[in-house]
């Protein structure tokens, strides 16, 4: 074999294991992009079920300060519709002058339930829940 011939031989050999470089290559990049795009909409997932479950948390622990806060203690006459600044308790329908005479008003119902009882609740989401609905406000 002549040198022009060697060097021909090589580089047809050096192109056809470029090429089946190339060829096996591809498909081995190709499945490390949709590798990350996978791993990229996991992550998304999973931050976004954390930011639902911490908002959760939150309007949880809302609804439950709104409702301590906000009912009369147990010591109050069953009929009572608001506690008054100096710890006396109003039976009266409506907010204006309940307290007269006793420093105000500190807090008040914010309606009557269709059982009798009131609501002191600050929203109006889950007022009267468990008593039937409400059956007007105060």
């Amino acid at each position: 074999m002549t040198i022009q011939r060697w060097v021909s031989a090589l580089l047809r050999l050096g192109l056809l294991g470029i090429s089946l470089l190339a060829f096996v290559a591809v498909p081995v990049v190709g499945a490390q992009d949709n590798a990350t795009q996978t791993a990229k909409k996991a992550g998304e997932e999973t931050k976004d079920a954390a930011k639902s479950t911490g908002k959760a948390a939150k309007d949880a622990g809302k609804a439950t300060k709104n409702a301590v806060e906000s009912a009369l203690p147990s010591d109050a006459p069953k009929d009572a519709t608001g506690q008054c600044v100096d710890g006396s308790y109003t039976t009266a329908a409506t907010r204006t002058g309940a307290c007269s005479g006793h420093g105000g008003v500190k807090r008040f119902a914010s309606a009557r339930c269709t059982d009798g009882t009131v609501s002191f609740a600050k929203s109006a989401k889950g007022v009267c829940a468990g008593h039937g609905g409400v059956k007007g406000k105060l």
